[in-house]
């Protein structure tokens, strides 16, 4: 659903590319990953393109950092709902 609400490919969430818009949309998916399933951290990582445990931390706190913008909490929330 993150890759559909960006119009980008799900594999582009499992690349190595860290263009703004993949990184928000990767970060995203971390974060909704993290609250809306019990995996652990290094699961998400590995699901996510093998990324490590401290990358995985780093998204969800920066999303929950940024959850205060409200263009960022309108994004994680549709997303969400989709869900």
């Amino acid at each position: 659903k993150v890759a559909e609400y960006f119009g980008i490919q799900s594999r582009e969430l499992l690349s190595k590319q860290k263009s703004q818009k993949i990184n928000l949309a990767r970060a995203i998916a971390v974060y909704l990953s993290t609250k809306l399933t019990d995996l652990p951290i290094t699961e998400i990582g590995n699901k996510l393109g093998g990324r490590s445990h401290s990358t995985i931390i780093s998204a969800k706190k920066n999303i929950e950092k940024r959850l205060k913008e409200e263009h960022i909490k309108q994004i994680v929330d549709d997303i969400e709902r989709s869900i």
